[in-house]
């Protein structure tokens, strides 16, 4: 069974974005907009979705949580990072292999871990 109203979800790509092989992005809801310059490493992911809520009973008919994505100018992600729903990234930041982004990362920052943190400033 298919749930809610996708009929709003949307994915905006700006000018000069490159996606490596692998790249996943699914909007359910308020959607997921990545400005220009954005590098993606392989195997990136980005949700706007929870996809599902948690109680069993809920799962197939609930609304999940939703919140919008932003990946601001020069953002560069590498492999296998996963962006999760509400999160902005900030211009010129870096975001390291592996990295489980759950939290807002401010502008020209590096990022990494899971869950991901700032590790430094640029």
């Amino acid at each position: 069974m298919w749930r809610r109203g996708l009929s709003t979800a949307r994915i905006e790509i700006a000018d000069r974005v490159t996606f490596n092989n692998s790249v996943t992005l699914i909007s359910e809801g308020p959607g997921i907009r990545i400005d220009s310059g954005v590098l993606f490493g392989t195997d990136v992911e980005v949700f706007d979705s929870d996809f599902h809520a948690l109680s069993p009973e809920l799962r197939c008919e609930a609304t999940p949580a939703t919140a919008p994505v932003h990946i601001e100018e020069n953002v560069f992600v590498g492999s296998g990072v996963r962006i999760l729903k509400g999160v902005t990234i900030g211009s010129g930041s870096v975001i390291g292999s592996g990295a489980v982004v759950t939290r807002s990362v401010a502008e020209r920052s590096v990022a990494a871990g899971n869950p991901a943190r700032i590790i430094r400033t640029l």
